[in-house]
């Protein structure tokens, strides 16, 4: 156990001898007003403590807001929630990174539910978004 002197006087996680342990910032309203702070303070958590066990090798792993706010229904999606039923959901479900669902700024009670394309998708211009084959898949234990 540390003791009160060998503790130091502060830590911060994006620097730490010089290495960022901490994944991007994210901004909730953009593209759109959306109440999603209760999704991005977990997958941000989340993807942080990825960072830090893979000792801040690239490429950072940003888990998706998107799909929290579109599946996970005990909250209200872009009107609030509680990050502790974000996590419960990420336990029970598996989740994806951004680049498989990325941010949105809507959510199951504003337009965007939950599908096999809120997974995963890949849409290329001109053409039918499509499910990819095979993706990145995060699970919480």
């Amino acid at each position: 156990m540390l003791s009160a002197e060998t503790l130091p006087e502060n830590y911060d996680w994006g620097n730490v001898d010089g290495v960022n342990f901490l994944t991007q910032i994210k901004q909730q309203h953009d593209p759109q007003y959306c109440g999603s702070c209760w999704a991005q303070g977990s997958t941000s958590a989340l993807s942080d403590r990825i960072k830090i066990a893979r000792n801040a090798q690239w490429p950072d792993i940003n888990l998706s807001v998107q799909l929290i706010i579109s599946c996970e229904q005990k909250d209200d999606g872009c009107h609030g929630g509680n990050a502790s039923y974000a996590y419960e959901w990420m336990f029970n479900n598996y989740i994806t990174d951004e680049t498989c669902s990325i941010y949105q700024g809507r959510g199951w009670d504003n337009g965007v539910g939950c599908s096999a394309m809120s997974f995963c998708r890949n849409c290329a211009p001109g053409a039918a978004c499509v499910i990819p084959k095979q993706y990145y898949k995060y699970n919480v234990e």
